[in-house]
């Protein structure tokens, strides 16, 4: 198993540490909850410097990368970044990931860990004329998540982030270093991503923590903010066999410019649909559980968790065929008693939940 730069951090804090994506990474320290609700009211901090990170270079960086990615890479403007996805040439997902523009001759695209080899195979098949750098090789990744996460960087770091929006980046001064800092977030609330050089980072870890505002999480944590606000896991809601239309996630692909997979998803009709739910009790329906209408199959559970914000369980699915929203369903694993829930679309599970920007 791969560690990250952090890896002794999160021993001596005593962080209970799982194998994710071919990493050992902490789960939890205090407990999910415990971590999940700081999140939501204060600042916590997580280690994702197992995600993959890639920078395209040089004059043909923006015609061969924008091929690979389903949104117009050519026209954003610099300084911004936007989620997106690469495709097969059947539509098929094969990750999702966050596009950096820093020029029309430079790029930086951010994904999973898991799908790391995967990813760089599918670049060094199509992209033959523009420059591939494996950032990984000396730059790790801190998440800085929640209502007090501006307030806690600017005062640490005696930075102004007023001019970072929702899904920019810009570069700040921090030890004396040029750090990149976007403003995006996987938890659905405010927060910040840091890109920073590995001589830097366990330095920047402990600073941080250094601030009482400031706490870390773990995966566990990272996984119920998420699913909070509706947006999909590799592995999980998304891969090779799913369209973006399929998983709810059309208007982050731009039609007005060519690449691969496009056609495939023009012509190919949606076979499901992805779709979230609230339990009616505490309990959670969980990945691989069958979601029923009366008492006919109707989709399948990908992901679930008990949601700390709204006291109930909590999911995400996907199922064939039309469903109104709200409609009672049950969901099961064939052994044990049915878990009752409501479908719900993804505005009012975020709704619920109370999620702010």
């Amino acid at each position: 198993m791969k560690k990250t730069t952090l890896y002794n951090k999160h021993i001596e804090l005593g962080g209970r540490i799982v194998e994710f994506g071919g990493f050992l990474l902490p789960l939890q320290y205090d407990g999910i909850i415990k971590e999940h609700l700081w999140c939501r009211s204060s600042c916590a901090i997580f280690d994702t410097s197992h995600m993959a990170k890639f920078f395209f270079k040089g004059d043909k960086a923006s015609s061969e990368l924008g091929r690979l990615l389903t949104v117009d890479i050519e026209s954003m403007e610099d300084g911004r970044c936007r989620y997106c996805l690469i495709l097969n040439e059947r539509g098929g997902i094969i990750d999702d990931a966050v596009v950096y523009k820093f020029s029309d001759d430079r790029y930086m695209v951010v994904s999973n860990g898991s799908t790391k080899d995967k990813v760089k195979n599918w670049y060094l098949s199509y992209i033959k004329e523009a420059e591939i750098e494996d950032g990984d090789a000396y730059l790790d990744k801190i998440d800085v998540q929640g209502p007090l996460s501006r307030d806690v960087l600017e005062d640490i770091f005696n930075i102004d982030l007023s001019s970072l929006s929702f899904y920019r980046f810009g570069m700040f001064s921090i030890s004396g270093e040029e750090t990149v800092i976007s403003y995006s977030g996987y938890t659905g609330g405010a927060g910040y991503e840091i890109y920073i050089g590995r001589d830097k980072t366990e330095r920047m870890w402990d600073i941080l923590l250094q601030d009482g505002r400031v706490k870390p999480a773990g995966l566990g944590a990272r996984d119920s903010l998420r699913l909070e606000a509706g947006l999909p896991l590799y592995g999980n809601e998304l891969n090779e066999d799913i369209t973006p239309l399929e998983a709810g996630l059309g208007k982050f692909v731009d039609f007005s410019h060519s690449f691969i997979g496009r056609k495939a998803i023009e012509e190919r009709k949606p076979q499901k649909r992805m779709v979230y739910f609230v339990s009616e009790t505490r309990q959670s329906p969980r990945h691989g559980y069958k979601i029923f209408s009366d008492d006919t199959e109707i989709g399948y559970i990908t992901s679930g968790c008990f949601s700390p914000s709204i006291q109930k369980g909590i999911g995400a699915g996907y199922i064939k065929g039309a469903i109104r929203t709200p409609e009672r369903v049950s969901v099961s694993d064939g052994k044990y008693a049915k878990i009752y829930c409501s479908v719900v679309s993804k505005e009012k599970l975020i709704s619920l939940t109370g999620i702010r920007r």
